[in-house]
């Protein structure tokens, strides 16, 4: 069964929106979360599609883990928690770090790139739900191995909670290979 929003339950769990702003504090070395990662997040969990604008440095980052820290918490090995966060960037470097940190702060991530060595297996992994988080670029998550991996893998499917497309400065660049068709 796919992920389903929590518009269904009366409300949020005031004890668990708590439980997950200190643990991202906690976990991340911060004195507290802005705002506007908590409303993004509460947004997440109760299937609200969300744009959220702010400047390098403003905690975007952040609030892309709010739904996962509310189902589940770092050293929870639960497999009714272990939900999932998709992220579609276009910069692999940024990806690979994004993965390194969350990996240092003990929430299992991955970027699977095209250049990863062991790619079939790194693609199995992530739709076997191995990670918290996955980071693939659009030309990744367009593909057919991706695809066949992990979108069509029940593990995955059932427990996947949010996809963030980041850098969504960079969407109108995906796909205009397209427009070469268009005839005039």
């Amino acid at each position: 069964m796919p992920f389903a929003p929590l518009t269904t339950l009366d409300h949020l769990d005031p004890e668990r929106l708590s439980r997950t702003s200190q643990t991202l504090c906690n976990v991340f070395n911060l004195p507290s979360l802005h705002p506007h990662q908590e409303q993004a997040g509460q947004n997440i969990l109760k299937g609200i599609s969300t744009i959220l604008d702010v400047p390098t440095g403003g905690g975007k980052t952040i609030a892309f883990w709010y739904s996962l820290f509310y189902h589940w918490q770092p050293g929870n090995t639960n497999e009714n928690d272990k939900k999932i966060v998709l992220v579609i960037g276009p910069l692999v470097a940024l990806l690979r770090s994004q993965a390194s940190n969350l990996n240092k702060h003990g929430v299992p991530a991955i970027a699977v790139t095209g250049s990863n060595a062991h790619l079939e297996k790194d693609l199995m992994d992530l739709g076997q739900n191995k990670f918290r988080v996955g980071f693939v670029g659009p030309e990744m998550a367009l593909s057919a191995q991706f695809h066949k991996h992990v979108l069509n893998q029940v593990p995955f499917t059932r427990n996947i909670i949010c996809l963030v497309i980041d850098e969504l400065h960079c969407i109108c660049e995906w796909g205009t290979d397209d427009l070469a068709h268009i005839s005039s």
